[in-house]
């Protein structure tokens, strides 16, 4: 560990140093500074990024449903990041370090069960986003509808998903753990992913959503603010 600096320190120190740039000063955090970030906080900030593609998703949906084109081909980039962070890097964290912490312990073994079985329905449905894309399925009216299916259905299934394990999953693991063995899985986490052929960083991550976002015009967190009619009362 003396070798090389926590990969979710990095990532912190990453995701706070863009958060104070764009607030134009440092928060509770300064900038580069290195914390330590546990197992569980790590995965959630990984759901966050898997939210955000999920609104990438539904708002393609929305536009092939209404014969509307991909203003700039962003479904290819959000399906790269499906494939390689949350499936290739995320996914496989779950799979090979939280799952079998929580089988050890027979814990929640039935919901364990369900969640593989999303992780691997989940990649059979990017494939064919995936191969349909490449095909130009996205330039033809009856392609839109198709992709718009299996983008919902993707979207349907995994904003559950990513719910359950925030509440209930990560959770638990504190449960069947003391603090010197959530600090061992933690450090494991850490390993796993700094090691990984294909990893990417959170900073990389953030601008390739930020760009995609920006060309369906969602980038503004403001225009999800709900409208409230004026009420009528004298």
């Amino acid at each position: 560990m003396q070798n090389s600096q926590s990969r979710r320190q990095i990532l912190l120190a990453c995701a706070t140093g863009m958060l104070a740039s764009a607030n134009g000063k440092a928060d509770a955090f300064s900038i580069g500074k290195s914390i330590q970030i546990q197992a569980g906080e790590d995965l959630m900030q990984e759901h966050g990024i898997l939210g955000r593609t999920l609104l990438i998703y539904e708002e393609l949906a929305d536009l092939f449903e209404h014969d509307k084109p991909d203003p700039q081909d962003c479904l290819p980039g959000a399906t790269e990041i499906i494939i390689k962070y949350v499936q290739g890097q995320h996914e496989r964290v779950e799979e090979l370090l939280i799952f079998p912490a929580l089988t050890k312990a027979n814990a929640l073994p039935d919901l364990v069960s369900v969640l593989v079985t999303q992780h691997k329905v989940g990649h059979e449905l990017t494939n064919t986003i995936k191969k349909k894309t490449e095909q130009g399925s996205h330039k033809t009216k009856q392609g839109r509808l198709d992709l718009a299916n299996l983008l919902k259905m993707f979207s349907t299934m995994f904003r559950p998903h990513m719910l359950r394990e925030d509440t209930v999953i990560f959770p638990r693991l504190h449960e069947i753990m003391n603090e010197a063995q959530y600090e061992e899985l933690s450090t494991k986490v850490q390993s796993l992913e700094s090691n990984m052929v294909n990893s990417t960083d959170l900073g990389s991550i953030l601008r390739q959503l930020e760009g995609i976002e920006g060309a369906l015009g969602i980038h503004n967190l403001a225009k999800f603010t709900a409208e409230i009619a004026p009420s009528n009362q004298t």
